[in-house]
């Protein structure tokens, strides 16, 4: 296109919309102020609506969100607390218990395996403060779990001696019985005599066999007896060595008692709990060295003071 012909279309259009700018002016002018007015107010009402809008929104959003987020803070605590409720109150019973589960480990006659279990379960509930608990809780229970330990495999140790000393009284007191047997066998056969007028060397050697039973029961009865003494001594022992460690065991049950009680928010008087604590420990050390004190006893009857059945019926 030539540049004539370019500039002449510009000029054009340029008048053009000088023109087209000249009558919009001229009709804008035309309109009535009450116009305008109306048009400015009904703009500046739409810009305040659309901001009051906005800013209702904003605000909606923002309370929501804070509720969402107090909603998930309500849910957290809540979860957290079910989890220390779930992992404290068992440990709480088991560190309560931890005395009893000690106490049966002190007797020969206890099922090991039953023994081990409730020692297992004392650890399993204490250890599970690991994953919940503060670190005070964490420590107070810590120490509880690693004293009960210790002494469960000192207990142990001393336990293996009496189950063998309890074994050897079972074994004698069954050789016992047999002699007994045999000694009411004798006693048939001297009747026997009696009645069908056996003669006088048959009536003899009942009688010096009679003797021989006499003198291996009572060796065997003196052997019973040695061995029962030894067997309550070493059981003595045992209970003196868990009274002389009652009491710290009690303060340390106390304290990890009162560490989970206050994650659990149950509020107590410490100074109460500790009080029960020491007179149950003081309690418990008198019961255990009457316990103690009974058993060093020499004197070997039963204890309403009458020989066993067995021996009375041997006598008889």
């Amino acid at each position: 296109m030539p540049m004539s012909t370019a500039s002449t279309a510009l000029a054009t259009t340029a008048s053009e919309w000088s023109a087209l700018l000249a009558s919009a002016g001229s009709t804008m002018a035309q309109v009535p102020k009450e116009v305008w007015a109306a048009i400015l107010g009904a703009v500046i009402a739409a810009a305040i609506s659309g901001f009051t809008t906005w800013r209702a929104n904003a605000n909606a959003r923002r309370m929501l969100g804070m509720q969402l987020e107090d909603a998930a803070k309500q849910s957290e605590a809540k979860r957290r607390m079910d989890l220390r409720r779930d992992v404290f109150l068992p440990a709480l019973q088991e560190a309560a218990k931890a005395s009893h589960v000690l106490g049966e480990m002190t007797g020969a006659e206890t099922d090991s395996a039953k023994a081990n279990e409730q020692m297992k379960a004392v650890t399993a509930a204490l250890a599970g403060i690991h994953a919940v608990g503060s670190a005070e809780t964490v420590t107070a229970t810590f120490h509880l779990a690693q004293f009960v330990g210790e002494i469960f495999a000192e207990l142990a140790i001393r336990r293996a001696e009496s189950v063998a000393k309890f074994m050897l009284v079972t074994q004698l007191a069954l050789l016992i019985d047999k002699e007994l047997a045999n000694g009411n066998a004798l006693t048939e056969m001297m009747k026997a005599c009696n009645l069908q007028g056996g003669n006088a060397v048959q009536f003899a050697r009942v009688m010096q066999q009679w003797e021989g039973h006499q003198k291996l029961l009572a060796t065997m009865i003196e052997d019973r007896d040695k061995a029962t003494l030894r067997y309550r001594q070493s059981i003595a022992r045992s209970i003196e060595y868990l009274a002389k460690n009652l009491s710290k065991l009690t303060e340390l049950q106390s304290g990890a008692i009162l560490a989970m009680r206050r994650e659990l928010d149950l509020s107590i008087d410490e100074e109460v709990v500790k009080r029960i604590a020491s007179e149950a420990a003081a309690h418990g050390a008198n019961s255990l060295d009457k316990l103690t004190r009974f058993l060093q006893r020499n004197d070997l009857d039963s204890p309403s003071g009458q020989p066993s059945a067995s021996v009375s019926a041997g006598q008889g």
